[in-house]
């Protein structure tokens, strides 16, 4: 198991989704992975979520992955709680 970590920049919730902009910082992101946390920035603030990423958007692309360093849109399905811009999620990826 990998631990993965998203930075948000911008948040927005959708009727059925969620719309995230930010970076990766620990990586690969893949495709159908799930996010339990986040982390406020400059803080010791953890927020429980479950986010599953149902789609990976970078420079005018869909992917499957997402590498460490590249900002993109991901798409989640799943509980948010009162996330907002600034917070770093993190979760594992089986995967590994």
């Amino acid at each position: 198991m990998k631990v993965i970590e998203f930075g948000v920049h911008d948040f927005m919730r959708n009727q059925d989704s969620v719309d995230v902009v930010g970076r990766c910082y620990k990586g690969p992101i893949a495709v159908g992975v799930h996010f339990t946390k986040a982390i406020a920035h400059g803080s010791d603030q953890v927020l429980l979520i479950d986010l599953q990423v149902v789609r990976i958007l970078a420079y005018e692309k869909e992917l499957d992955e997402l590498e460490e360093g590249v900002s993109a849109r991901l798409l989640f399905e799943g509980r948010t709680g009162d996330l907002s811009g600034g917070w770093v999620l993190q979760g594992v990826d089986d995967r590994c």
